[in-house]
């Protein structure tokens, strides 16, 4: 997983894109958030950031950001295996014979 602060700047956006796979979950903590700032996450879902609020989505579906207000909006965004990932990992594990 990766683990970083992020800055987004009144007036700008990300433009659509996707993770490398599925086989991650992406968290974000809003630090700081700003008016004007949203995520959309797949075909119909928008998200406003909420100070104290986490936020988990699969970045494997396409997303977007954009900010039309003027105050920079800050989160903490991390990156870490999917819990589904894990569980059949371990239920492998636990039936394979050795």
């Amino acid at each position: 997983g990766t683990v970083a602060f992020a800055r987004l700047d009144g007036g700008t956006h990300l433009i659509p894109h996707t993770g490398t796979n599925n086989r991650r979950l992406t968290l974000h903590l809003p630090l700081n958030t700003a008016l004007g700032a949203k995520m959309f996450v797949g075909a119909n879902e928008t998200v406003e950031w909420k100070e104290g609020k986490v936020v988990v989505f699969d970045d494997s579906f396409i997303h977007s950001v954009k900010h039309t207000g003027t105050e920079p909006r800050y989160i903490l965004h991390v990156n870490f295996w999917h819990p589904d990932l894990l569980r059949k990992s371990e239920s492998k594990a636990a039936t394979t014979e050795l």
